[in-house]
């Protein structure tokens, strides 16, 4: 109730306050651009030029600029990846961290490794040649230790002026998997090339620092934008790839703008800060009270999604539970020696015991004057103890409490055996009397 009690305060102010709030993460980039390479990988022309633009486009988003790495070697380029990661698990929860690089990229055929080519590779093909190389996935490794943090990580590589022998080598990436928390672009498709053409710089920085400077997008908008536009741009022959693995939308240029006038948009406004306090929750108040105020929005669908999948879970638990409490009643059910049902009280166990010695005693009793009277006597007898056994059979009529069901079976098998040993003892007395009397003749 407490934390329901949160979340109304915070619709509350945030539908009070008359501006949107300003993005609170912090926003870190790392620009890499390689160009220099030796004549016998191919030189590059734009790459300097592409991580310039591009770091403008996002300083002006708010993004701290690590120095730019111009031209650089294998263990600087893992420097400096290893730096933005040490800087975005600094900036605690919600960060976000922004890779672009610029330059020569392949995949070895054989094995289908992605490598970011270092300017002081040489000799194209061979295995010093890799070895000198950056692994992309070593690239992606380190980034996945800001686990916190958004991470965005565009290879605008795979050129076409690389030099390397066709028989091993491609000149596009492979597809690489889906990496949880990374949104990974390629300025083009899986095996294909991407140009290094144009004046300031390569096609693909001039749509990402294009679709940088317009407000309000969402990364899969914005991404979604420059892929069209480099379509556009080289006439179909440079396509785009990307994979998301985040579980949120980014708004890398802002938050939209709420229209003056507009309740809609002032409403998708404010649905987007809350969101922010309750996406994390596992309270289906919250996410009920968040759907009821914001259903229609964009983040409503997602807070319904939230809702479904959270009431999923709790109804497990309760299964879960139920099944366990059945379990457990069988088991207390099927053992009387457990706590529980079935179990004897101290009281009852005492007299069952004078019980079983009562009618062991009458059993004798009944044998020795069998031997030494006629049988109808020694009926006679066993008819009157009997009904002492009977009186004792009684737990009312001793005192003792209603016995379960579970022990007045136990206690009839008692007695049924203890009546068949009776009868039987009497049955061998009856036929041990006409031997004695032909023996006394």
């Amino acid at each position: 109730m407490r934390r329901i009690g949160w979340v109304a305060l915070a619709l509350v102010f945030l539908m009070l306050a008359a501006a949107p709030a300003a993005p609170a993460e912090k926003r870190i980039a790392l620009l890499i651009g390689n160009q220099d390479y030796d004549a016998s990988v191919g030189r590059l022309k734009n790459p300097h030029n592409d991580i310039g633009i591009v770091g403008q486009a996002l300083a002006a988003q708010g993004f701290e600029l690590i120095p730019p790495i111009k031209d650089a070697k294998r263990s600087v380029i893992l420097g400096g990846v290893r730096d933005l990661v040490r800087r975005l698990n600094g900036a605690g929860s919600g960060a976000i961290g922004f890779v672009y690089y610029s330059g020569h990229g392949a995949a070895e055929k054989d094995t289908n490794i992605n490598y970011l080519i270092p300017v002081d590779a040489k000799e194209p093909g061979t295995t010093k040649f890799w070895d000198e190389s950056v692994k992309l996935d070593d690239v992606l490794r380190l980034l996945d230790g800001a686990r916190a943090a958004a991470k965005f990580v565009v290879f605008d590589a795979c050129r076409n002026e690389l030099q390397l022998p066709s028989k091993d080598t491609s000149k596009g990436l492979v597809p690489v998997a889906e990496q949880q928390g990374m949104f990974i672009a390629y300025a083009s498709a899986p095996g294909r090339t991407a140009s290094d053409r144009g004046e300031k710089s390569g096609p693909y920085a001039a749509a990402l620092v294009a679709e940088l400077a317009k407000p309000g997008l969402d990364h899969l908008n914005l991404f979604q934008n420059v892929k069209e536009a480099v379509l556009n741009t080289t006439g179909g022959a440079q396509q785009p790839w990307e994979s998301n693995g985040l579980g949120r939308r980014v708004y890398l240029t802002g938050a939209p703008t709420p229209v003056v006038g507009d309740p809609g948009s002032q409403l998708l406004n404010e649905a987007g800060r809350v969101w922010q306090w309750v996406k994390e929750t596992k309270d289906t108040g919250e996410l009920e009270a968040f759907v009821h105020r914001f259903g229609d929005t964009f983040y409503g669908e997602l807070a319904k999604k939230s809702l479904l999948e959270q009431r999923a879970k709790d109804q497990q638990k309760l299964e879960e539970r139920a099944r366990a409490t059945e379990e457990e009643k069988r088991k207390r059910a099927d053992d009387p020696q457990r706590t529980g049902t079935g179990r004897l009280t101290s009281e009852q166990e005492r007299l069952l015991q004078q019980r079983a010695e009562l009618q062991e005693r009458s059993e004798r009793e009944a044998l020795q004057r069998a031997k030494a009277a006629p049988a109808k006597h020694s009926i006679t007898v066993n008819a009157a103890e009997g009904n002492k056994s009977g009186r004792a059979d009684d737990p009312q009529q001793a005192g003792v409490g209603r016995l379960t069901s579970e022990q007045e079976r136990l206690l009839q098998q008692r007695a049924e055996l203890q009546e068949r040993s009776e009868l039987e003892a009497l049955q061998r007395a009856k036929d041990a009397a006409p031997a004695k009397q032909s023996a006394g003749r």
